[in-house]
């Protein structure tokens, strides 16, 4: 079994403390399925289980949860260097809600530079799970998905980048129940290619 160490970004203090109490934290070991979210050739989003490079946002699926992976440009190398996608062990702290979990490297956590300010326009994809496969079905729900079982998402924008997107549950709820295209948020940017997150005010 291939093991990666990460461990995950503790939220920046540009980020409110309300936000930082909603979040658990949790160190574990992580086994599951690693999976890349990437836009295709056509411009629709697409799961990949086995890779050697993400132009997206890479997530893990275990038997009952799905992580966003981030971490440094170093960390992605490195991670896709010790092998393609498929099952992985992965060491961290975990944080987050059912909304959205997030695992990320031990770099990150260290990294106290404070991330980019952006504001992103794009198209809300949920990532439904299918943990039997260990897998997810990217689609863009045509109202609020905040009913259906606890799925991550991603936004992806026209240029075909993908973030995932993490924030306080309040934050995420917002997002299930409004509008998937032409959507604006604004928040962080952190991580790096392959390991993007966008952390929504």
């Amino acid at each position: 079994m291939r093991k990666c160490l990460f461990t995950v970004l503790m939220f920046s203090i540009a980020l409110p403390l309300l936000a930082l109490s909603s979040y658990a934290e949790e160190t574990m070991d992580t086994e599951g399925s690693v999976i890349c979210i990437e836009v295709d050739e056509e411009g629709n989003m697409q799961s990949k289980t086995e890779f050697t490079e993400c132009s997206g946002t890479m997530i893990m699926i275990t038997d009952d949860k799905s992580y966003a992976l981030q971490g440094t440009k170093e960390d992605v190398s490195a991670f896709m260097a010790d092998g393609k996608g498929g099952r992985r062990t992965v060491n961290g702290v975990l944080k987050g809600h059912e909304r959205g979990w997030i695992l990320a490297s031990a770099s990150a956590i260290k990294d106290t530079t404070p991330g980019e300010d952006v504001e992103v326009t794009g198209t809300v994809v949920c990532l439904l799970p299918n943990y039997a496969e260990g897998n997810v079905q990217p689609f863009v729900a045509a109202g609020d998905c905040s009913e259906k079982e606890p799925h991550s998402h991603v936004i992806k924008t026209k240029g075909g980048q993908v973030y995932a997107l993490h924030g306080s549950e309040d934050a995420i709820v917002a997002i299930q129940k409004g509008d998937k295209q032409s959507v604006s948020l604004k928040g962080q940017v952190q991580g790096s290619q392959g390991a993007w997150v966008l952390f929504v005010n």
